[in-house]
């Protein structure tokens, strides 16, 4: 195994580690380091080997705090939230409420 493929392991099996201690979904670890689930899965896996880009991806949440991790995927999960269509909920009700709760101390900042 050359070293550049053995430091490319590492980088997948230090992220996996993380992913799963942060709590994290491998949809979620994909979307924040902007890479197709379907590859991240498929590089996991070994049917695909890592492009460099993903690696730099993995390598980047590597380093990042777990405190601002959940500030992105916080993000994520905010702009691809939508409230269940059979609550009716309107786009100025749900502005509404969210602004309560975040009133209320119940988001982190």
């Amino acid at each position: 195994m050359t070293k550049q493929i053995k430091n490319e392991v590492e980088v997948m099996k230090i992220a996996e580690v993380k992913r799963i201690n942060e709590k994290l979904t491998k949809r979620e670890l994909a979307s924040l380091c902007a890479v197709n689930y379907n590859y991240y899965i498929n590089c996991t896996t070994g049917l695909n080997p890592p492009s460099a880009k993903m690696i730099e991806s993995l390598d980047r949440y590597v380093r990042t705090r777990t405190e601002d991790v959940y500030k992105k995927v916080f993000n994520i999960r905010k702009s691809e939230g939508r409230p269940h269509e059979s609550l009716n909920i309107d786009p100025d009700e749900y502005d509404e409420i969210t602004e309560r709760l975040s009133k209320n101390g119940v988001f982190a900042d």
